[in-house]
């Protein structure tokens, strides 16, 4: 009897071995793909940062919402110190939120494409770099398979933050079974993917090089991803001087989804006359807890008034400063 227990408990231990050397072996497959993105402008200032991954020699995935706006585009591999500049894209698909970007000279491992049809309850394992946290790697498992007008996304319960957009996610096989593209917060958080199948259709339609000339915050038509955490704009940016100071004076957010926001967090990056990143600053929108009138209608926007008692953003005359969008929550209403 005794014997017997010991070999029962001897072979629950075996498993659980080799069930975390597994997740061990698919964490570094799927790491040696993923790559780390960095928007730049006409003036090589960061606009953000992203996740993508190596489908072949030269040639990188990622989300179209992460490279709006960009003039240039540097990609680092996750075990590469090397920064390559991308050259263009050579496929896009709008509705879809997917691109290929041309990296030349940069190598790397491949992932395999996942053929099976997905399933709920399937384990899951993504990676990225979350707030430019290179090399992050979490689990989940496949909530749901939704249809957002007509077009298929993954409900994961993985974890999907700001600049893991674009990353791989896979199965126990370390199989692509999609692509990163954001959250929804309602009460929870609920991460989505795009199916892999979108991303072989991308992949048969490689044509001639194209230039980055995707004007930031564009409208997708139709889009299967309304919702998605995307689509708030900030505008008229307004700053007053003050001796050699120059102080934000307000700045106005618009409300580009179909439903009411609240909650918005900013980042403000300040650079120097040379480009250097030389002071940040986070910031809620709005201080309290959301009420009727601190939310953002659809499709309108509000101002809000800055200065020394609230939200005292300043820099150098000679200084200049970027505003982002780090989260927001959507109301159902």
């Amino acid at each position: 009897m005794i014997k017997k227990l010991y070999f029962i408990l001897s072979y629950i231990l075996s498993i659980g071995i080799c069930g975390a050397q597994d997740t061990k072996i698919i964490a570094k497959n799927v790491l040696n793909s993923t790559t780390s993105i960095i928007i730049k402008d006409i003036n090589q200032q960061t606009l953000g940062l992203g996740s993508g991954f190596i489908i072949e020699d030269g040639l990188v995935v990622t989300n179209v919402h992460v490279i709006e706006g960009a003039t240039s585009i540097i990609v680092k591999a996750n075990n590469s110190d090397d920064e390559l500049n991308s050259s263009g894209y050579v496929a896009i698909d709008k509705n879809n939120d997917l691109v290929i970007l041309k990296v030349p000279n940069l190598t790397g491992q491949s992932l395999r494409y996942s053929t099976q049809q997905q399933e709920i309850g399937e384990v899951i394992y993504v990676a990225g770099n979350p707030s430019g946290l290179m090399g992050t790697f979490s689990d989940g498992l496949i909530s749901g398979i939704r249809d957002f007008n007509g077009r298929k996304l993954i409900q994961i319960s993985a974890p999907i933050s700001p600049g893991s957009s674009g990353g791989p996610v896979v199965n126990k096989n370390s199989e692509l079974i999609g692509i990163s593209v954001g959250g929804v917060k309602e009460g929870q958080n609920l991460n989505f993917c795009i199916p892999v199948e979108y991303l072989i259709k991308l992949k048969q339609n490689i044509s001639t090089l194209t230039a980055f000339n995707i004007p930031k915050n564009i409208q997708k038509t139709n889009s299967a991803y309304e919702g998605i955490k995307e689509g708030v704009i900030i505008r008229d940016i307004h700053f007053q001087t003050y001796g050699n100071k120059r102080v934000l004076e307000s700045i106005s957010i618009f409300n580009n989804l179909s439903r009411p926001i609240c909650k918005v967090k900013l980042l403000f990056i300040v650079y120097d006359s040379q480009g250097m990143p030389v002071d940040s600053h986070e910031e809620d929108f709005f201080k309290y807890s959301w009420s009727e009138v601190d939310l953002i209608k659809p499709k309108l926007g509000k101002r809000q008034e800055f200065g020394i008692g609230w939200g005292y953003v300043s820099m150098n005359l000679t200084d200049k400063m970027t505003i982002r969008v780090l989260d927001f929550e959507i109301v159902e209403k």
